[in-house]
């Protein structure tokens, strides 16, 4: 399938894996929904919709945790760098329990997550760049 490189892209269908968070050792839920153009990447737990801002991180002591209105979800990079890697502008990744399930440790099974839901281009839509007009140095 030939995708546009400057339209959005979501999920065709919901797709869900099952695990156990890294931290908490609970039975977690995850489950990637198709979202509407220029919707972003949003966590949601507990009827709480948590979008991946800088400014929704409210912990990095061993893992990045969202939160808002008293709800958190930990251990987030994982599947963030699966949905980045993988070209995916809009999500709802949809977490029952406190934390993103572990899996293997690795990135490699929410990239299987997103292929087993399928990549959906959105129509009439433009992708957001950034772009850098000087150099930037950390450190």
């Amino acid at each position: 399938m030939d995708l546009h490189p400057f339209r959005q892209r979501t999920f065709r269908q919901r797709a869900s894996i099952d695990g156990v968070g890294l931290h908490s050792g609970a039975k977690v839920r995850l489950t990637l929904a198709p979202a509407p153009p220029y919707t972003g990447i949003v966590f949601c737990s507990d009827g709480v919709e948590i979008p991946a801002l800088a400014e929704n991180v409210v912990d990095t002591r061993l893992n990045t945790s969202l939160g808002r209105a008293n709800v958190r979800i930990g251990t987030v990079e994982h599947v963030l760098a699966a949905l980045c890697g993988s070209g995916i502008d809009n999500a709802y990744v949809e977490v029952e329990g406190p934390e993103v399930p572990i899996l293997d440790g690795s990135s490699a099974p929410f990239v299987q997550l997103i292929h087993d839901a399928g990549v959906h281009e959105q129509q009439r839509t433009t992708r957001r760049f950034l772009l850098l007009r000087k150099p930037v140095v950390a450190g």
